[in-house]
């Protein structure tokens, strides 16, 4: 009686088959059920019996899980996020309190905003950044001048946009949006140093 073999691949399933002719009506039913069904169980297809001319003729099938491919490692997040803002990483850089003072607790969060973006600015870190790395970024490098809140910000950011001139400028083409000074909340930002540095003279 002539045998034959069956093995194929399913996303990292393997199978095969092993039976005789007579089996294979039986067989390709109950690999049809198996597929249809995951959640059968697996004795539709290994405990499957076809009785034909008084013989009982059992097919077999073996199951066995197919080695793992390959694959490349992601590449794990920067840990100080991207020039453009565009995760939200914090950013870092050894601070100059001297040369930019620290930012006051009884700033705005946009006036933290705007020093923090000039001062990253400056030190050739980013012109611009979104609102959840100015978060993360300013709560990481200046906590003790007040946290930032996320959900503060559209608002707080928003007011300086609106203003005539607007001090903050909002580029919506990225994703997610980011924020920059505008020529007037540069002026802006070289005030608040001048206060940073001055109140920092005067603690001194």
């Amino acid at each position: 009686m002539a045998r034959f073999k069956i093995k194929m691949k399913v996303r990292g399933l393997e199978l095969e088959v092993d039976g005789t002719r007579e089996d294979a009506p039986l067989i390709a039913q109950n690999l049809s059920r198996q597929f249809a069904g995951l959640l059968e169980p697996a004795a539709h297809i290994v405990e499957g019996e076809v009785e034909r001319d008084g013989n009982r003729h059992a097919a077999v099938v073996e199951v066995a899980t197919a080695a793992p491919r390959n694959r490349k490692p992601r590449r794990a997040p920067s840990p100080t996020g991207s020039a453009s803002g565009g995760n939200s990483a914090s950013l870092s850089w050894k601070h100059d309190p001297t040369r930019w003072g620290n930012p006051q607790q009884t700033w705005s969060g946009a006036e933290k905003t705007v020093w923090l973006l000039y001062v990253a600015g400056q030190e050739g870190i980013a012109k611009e950044m979104a609102s959840s790395v100015i978060v993360s970024t300013f709560n990481k490098m200046f906590r003790e001048a007040g946290l930032l809140r996320l959900g503060n910000m559209k608002r707080d950011l928003g007011k300086f946009k609106s203003m005539a001139p607007p001090l903050l400028g909002e580029d919506a083409t990225k994703a997610p949006p980011v924020w920059f000074l505008t020529q007037e909340g540069t002026k802006k930002a070289e005030e608040l140093v001048q206060q940073a540095r001055g109140q920092r003279a005067a603690e001194a």
